[in-house]
């Protein structure tokens, strides 16, 4: 539990400051991590994100306090961690390094492969004079993914796209 004596008034770079990298826990990068994670940029966008009021953000910056309660907002909204947007420390939660680890060869899936599928599906589309909306063409690049395992001839594969689309 945080105590009024350890974390006057909600100030959190002075709290957070000896866990940080150096340089890391200012009011400015606290608060730009914030933004950042919310994808906001203005003061006034950052406010209506977290329905506040754009005066609640401007009280903060002249106290060069941020109340915790709006990293715990960010938090649970994105999914950042709390070391992350008050301490600075880049640790990557469990399921983005799981995918940084698919990506650095232990994924199921075939990157050539995947790659063949986009290009496939975007000269199927091209050819036909089609365009579909992003859900729909990702479930096309996965099918045609699914295809391109028993087909290996990306060009037949292309020609069934421009019959069905």
């Amino acid at each position: 539990m945080v105590t009024s004596k350890v974390q006057p008034r909600g100030q959190v770079a002075p709290l957070v400051a000896p866990f940080a990298t150096e340089g890391a826990t200012t009011f400015s990068d606290i608060l730009d991590r914030l933004k950042k994670e919310l994808g906001t940029k203005s003061d006034t966008s950052f406010a209506k994100a977290l329905g506040l009021r754009q005066s609640s953000v401007s009280g903060a910056k002249k106290r060069q306090q941020i109340p915790p309660a709006w990293a715990v907002q960010v938090a649970a909204r994105t999914g950042a961690s709390l070391d992350w947007l008050l301490l600075g420390r880049q640790t990557a939660p469990p399921a983005q390094k799981q995918i940084i680890q698919d990506f650095q060869g232990n994924s199921p899936f075939d990157r050539r492969q995947i790659r063949e599928a986009i290009i496939a599906a975007e000269e199927g589309l091209t050819q036909a004079k089609k365009k579909l909306d992003p859900g729909k063409k990702a479930d096309l690049i996965l099918a045609v993914y699914d295809l391109l395992e028993d087909e290996k001839e990306t060009t037949k594969v292309v020609e069934l796209i421009k019959i069905v689309v």
